[in-house]
């Protein structure tokens, strides 16, 4: 087994496959997302947040490197003003739920990969991925964001929840980004 490393996960994101069916856990404002739309290119992105817990800054950079002054009192009504051609076009869906509670509603193999980026405690993630795992099709891409250990934080969290994935057969990594918060990406073996 060979691991790619990549200078960031931007790099990364050339690597999933082109005009697929993607979907982000852990939105926020955006930003990795329009890197998503603009570099891993789907044919459609679902962008899945609860949006509860974000609080807006000033600016904010779009998708065409335009700095905009935000008025928006919401992430999510940011989201909405950042894709509204993606989503008119249908192009990129957004879900305010629950991730859980999404995956619930999503059949098996339906998606192409997906990057995950919400909560970061092992319990969490360990449980998000067997549901992600579920969802994407067989030799797809799973991969997720802070891929590190973060003592005062938590814990083990992404780390060891990927890798136990690993050791039980589920995931194989192909790609690590070395940057100070990793991503990593996986293979699903079914």
């Amino acid at each position: 087994m060979n691991i790619k490393w990549y200078n960031s996960r931007f790099d990364m994101y050339l690597d999933f496959p082109k005009n697929g069916v993607g979907l982000e856990c852990g939105v926020g404002k955006g930003i990795n997302s329009a890197q998503l739309v603009m570099t891993a290119k789907p044919k459609v992105l679902h962008l899945v947040d609860k949006w509860e817990l974000y609080h807006m800054s000033l600016f904010a950079i779009s998708s065409e490197n335009e700095l905009w002054e935000l008025n928006e009192p919401t992430y999510e009504e940011y989201i909405e003003r950042l894709f509204a051609k993606e989503i008119a076009e249908k192009k990129v869906v957004p879900h305010k739920k629950d991730v859980f509670e999404f995956l619930a509603g999503i059949p098996d193999n339906f998606f192409d990969w997906a990057y995950v980026d919400d909560r970061h405690t092992y319990q969490h993630v360990k449980k998000e991925l067997y549901e992600i795992i579920r969802v994407v099709k067989p030799n797809g891409i799973v991969a997720g964001h802070d891929f590190r250990i973060l003592r005062q934080g938590w814990g083990l969290g992404p780390v060891a929840a990927v890798l136990e994935h690993v050791q039980e057969g589920s995931l194989e990594i192909l790609g690590l980004s070395q940057e100070e918060w990793p991503s990593f990406m996986c293979k699903v073996k079914k």
